[in-house]
C-alpha cells in the first residue's frame, strides 16, 4: 500500500501594513526541487571581479554599462520564472485591478473585474504587490505547517502541576497553518 498525501493549500493573509489586508489568496505548496530552484534563481549573477576597476575609462565604462545590461536581463528573467513559478500554483485569489485601469483596447476595466492569475494578466499589477503576495507563498511555504498534537514532555511533571496553581499555561502556535 502507498501513502498518497493530500496536497497542501495555503490561505495567504497580509496585515494592514502590507496594504494588501483583505486580499485572499489560496495557493498550492510547489515541490521541494522548484522551490529551491525559485531560491537559485534569486542569485546575484554579476561577481564583484566582472565590474570594471576604472570608471572614469571609456573602455570601463562600456563593460559597466554591458554588465548592467546582462544583469537586467538575468533579473528579468529570474521574475518572470519566480511569477511563473507562482502563478503555476495560485488557486485562487479575489485581487480586482487598480482603479481606472484600461484593457488592451482602452476601454475602462470594470470595478469588480478580476486580475487572471496569468503573465498577460500581472502585467497591469504594481511589482511590489505581486512580490508581496509571493514573499507571503514562500513564508507559508517555509515555516512548520501543524503544530504537534499533544505537547512534549521530559518525562516530568509541570511545576504548575505539581505546585496546583490552577490551569496550565499554554503558548499558541505562532506559524501560519495550511488551509
Amino acid at each position: 500500500m502507498v501513502f498518497r498525501p493530500e496536497p497542501t493549500i495555503y490561505k495567504l493573509s497580509f496585515d494592514e501594513d502590507t496594504g494588501l489586508a483583505g486580499l485572499n489568496v489560496r495557493a498550492r505548496c510547489c515541490s521541494m526541487g522548484e522551490f529551491n530552484a525559485m531560491l537559485r534563481g534569486s542569485q546575484d549573477p554579476v561577481e564583484p571581479d566582472d565590474l570594471p576597476d576604472d570608471l572614469t575609462d571609456p573602455k570601463g565604462m562600456a563593460k559597466m554599462a554591458a554588465k548592467v545590461r546582462e544583469y537586467s536581463a538575468a533579473a528579468a528573467a529570474a521574475n518572470d520564472e519566480a511569477v511563473s513559478m507562482f502563478l503555476k500554483y495560485v488557486i485562487e485569489w479575489d485581487l480586482g485591478y487598480p482603479d481606472g485601469s484600461k484593457d488592451n483596447d482602452g476601454n475602462l476595466i470594470p470595478a469588480d473585474a478580476i486580475v487572471p492569475f496569468t503573465m498577460e494578466g500581472l502585467q497591469a499589477v504594481e511589482k511590489p504587490m505581486i512580490t508581496k503576495i509571493i514573499q507571503a507563498w514562500h513564508m507559508a511555504m517555509m515555516a512548520v505547517p501543524v503544530p504537534l498534537k499533544q505537547a512534549s514532555t521530559d518525562g516530568r511533571r509541570s511545576e504548575e502541576a505539581t505546585l496546583d496553581l490552577g490551569s496550565l499555561s499554554e503558548s499558541p502556535p505562532s506559524w501560519p497553518k495550511p488551509n
